[in-house]
């Protein structure tokens, strides 16, 4: 069964708010005028490997991102309950185990910046940095209209 069509329907709906808004969605989702966040640019992984986890995110406000994609460390990928090694060009995926030995909860906690999630939860969830990176923004929007 197709999933519903929403992302048209909940931005024509937000249009009509005088407040600030922010729609967050995987890269590849009709998002319009969207920043793309990735862990690389907040420091996020770990094992020596980078969280990418790239997100878009629309708003009524301007957003910035705060600096480059980094992609040049292995991936972690934290998805479908399981933290993975994801990344081909280091020889990784395909690879049988990941991260054997280590403790994969602690190592997806660490990777996402979240250490009170169970692992299906860090897999739906969106690192905090983000959150707080575009909540800065859209804090610092609005004290600017305050202000003004």
């Amino acid at each position: 069964m197709p999933r519903p069509k929403l992302i048209e329907p909940t931005r024509k709906l937000l249009q009509q708010l005088d407040t600030p808004w922010v729609i967050e969605n995987v890269v590849g989702a009709p998002l319009e005028d969207a920043v793309v966040l990735c862990g690389s640019m907040f420091g996020l992984g770990a094992a020596g490997f980078t969280l990418q986890r790239h997100r878009q995110f629309e708003s009524n406000v301007p957003l910035l991102v705060p600096g480059t994609h980094d992609h040049r460390k292995p991936t972690i990928g934290v998805y479908g309950g399981h933290v993975r090694c994801r990344s081909a060009k280091h020889g990784f995926r395909g690879s049988t185990v990941d991260f054997p030995g280590m403790d994969k909860k602690a190592l997806a906690q660490e990777a996402m910046g979240i250490d009170w999630m169970t692992m299906n939860q860090m897999s739906e969830a969106i690192p905090p940095a983000y959150t707080e990176f575009i909540g800065g923004q859209l804090l610092a929007h609005v004290s600017g209209q305050v202000a003004a």
